[in-house]
């Protein structure tokens, strides 16, 4: 349909150039220009104008005439789903790529992910937007989604993961010189024990990968062997082969090598961080607990932990003067990852099956027994009750509301007996007949 309030167009190029005396035979058929054209909407669909493309814009940068010899090719165009037509008011189509979800930045991509519960294959996000591949990264290494390998397509399919659960590595940590690894001050920490390569840590409020780098450059580019997992944790380890070779940037017990240095936002966390810690000292902040509910909600905004500075003022309030934190910039001071640490998980597979053939009550009297929960504890919490929406414990009751002008009808009596009496009395009252009083 032709409107008035369309975007004006401008032309970047000519149609032909004027210095050529002969014009080079074009060999390509209509669907290798047809599929030309598709690569060209998708590469301008960021461009100025929702990104819109003339056709004299398509004939200029890749010789591709869709008001003259190729109009079998606009054809093809106005029938591929892969392609978006508009008419403007002089009647001039123009073009745009059309993905297969209308999403334009990283949290129209989370949500969209968050209502394919059955997955989403990566491909068919991959060409919404620029930059949508950074994105998906970040949510995946942000613990905002889950991705599952799909070898027979050779893609990965991504899921909504549920609530989040988070666990604090041991020490307090600084930043290294390079900005690209975090080390700890206490003598009895092992992060070799908690962490390992290729999973996800988080340090400064952002999140990173424990670099698993063999060659310089990014970890997508690295090879096989050294590519970080799918998830952003891992049962096995890297293969051995990675260590005797040697990875780029070394990790011990005190060291954690990140994928890539901070931002601007994170080196400034982790900056008053230390300067909070040259104030309060180091014992301020390894005294210092977070609410647990805290560090399995989800928080609304991008940042995994925009919601920490803003709990931590309760936990203040809550525990007394034991936990008091003066500077809210302390939260930085531990370096914090998805699930509990290696060590924990391999010590639950290696006791998995003598701990499955204990009665809860032999596993509750095991655990006071070793200290690890309270005497008081019961074996399992109480069911919280539902609540009634009313004081005095009754339910409450149900209403019907008639709508207005709705007509009363017994379609649901056809075929039967009784709706067969029916009938007939409406028949007889039609005709002016009595249909009696219904035994009153």
């Amino acid at each position: 349909t032709e409107t008035s309030d369309r975007p004006h167009f401008e032309d970047d190029g000519t149609a032909s150039s004027g210095g050529e005396s002969v014009a080079e035979e074009d060999v390509r058929s209509d669907l290798e220009k047809q599929y030309e054209i598709i690569a060209y909407l998708q590469g301008q669909r960021s461009a100025p104008g929702m990104g819109w493309i003339t056709p004299r814009q398509i004939e200029s940068n890749l010789r591709i005439d869709l008001q003259g010899d190729d109009v079998p090719v606009a054809e093809m165009l106005l029938t591929n789903p892969k392609v978006r037509t508009e008419t403007l008011a002089d009647g001039t189509v123009v073009y745009g790529y059309q993905a297969k979800f209308n999403i334009s930045n990283r949290t129209d991509l989370l949500a969209q992910i968050n209502r394919c519960r059955n997955g989403v294959a990566s491909k068919e996000l991959s060409d919404t937007y620029d930059g949508v591949d950074r994105d998906l990264e970040d949510l995946l290494v942000g613990g905002d989604i889950i991705a599952v390998a799909n070898r027979e397509a050779g893609d990965r399919t991504l899921f909504p993961r549920g609530e989040p659960f988070y666990v604090e590595l041991g020490g307090i940590i600084r930043l290294s010189n390079d900005k690209r690894a975090i080390f700890g001050e206490s003598a009895d920490m092992d992060y070799t024990k908690e962490i390992k390569r290729g999973e996800a840590v988080w340090t400064g409020n952002q999140w990173f990968r424990v670099s698993s780098a063999v060659k310089e450059g990014p970890l997508s580019d690295q090879p096989p062997r050294a590519q970080a997992p799918s998830s952003v944790t891992s049962i096995f380890s890297l293969p051995k082969k990675n260590e005797i070779e040697g990875y780029l940037h070394a990790m011990d017990e005190k060291h954690i090598p990140l994928d890539r240095p901070l931002n601007e936002q994170a080196l400034q966390n982790m900056a008053e961080s230390q300067k909070a810690l040259t104030v309060h000292g180091v014992g301020a902040a390894a005294s210092l607990l977070l609410n647990p509910t805290a560090m399995r909600k989800r928080p609304r905004s991008s940042n995994a932990f925009a919601g920490s500075v803003a709990s931590l003022s309760k936990v203040q309030q809550n525990n007394g003067p034991s936990l008091t934190l003066s500077s809210p910039a302390m939260v930085y001071c531990r370096a914090r990852r998805h699930g509990c640490t290696s060590d924990v998980r391999d010590m639950f597979l290696a006791t998995k099956a003598e701990v499955s053939n204990l009665s809860e009550c032999d596993l509750h009297q095991k655990l006071v027994k070793l200290n690890l929960i309270p005497e008081g504890v019961p074996i399992q919490r109480p069911r919280m009750k539902r609540s009634t929406g009313t004081e005095d414990g009754k339910p409450k009751k149900r209403r019907y509301y008639t709508k207005k002008d709705q007509k009363i009808t017994n379609g649901h009596l056809k075929g039967t007996e009784l709706g067969a009496i029916l009938s007939r009395a409406a028949e007889r009252q039609s005709q002016g007949k009595s249909v009696g009083d219904g035994g009153m």
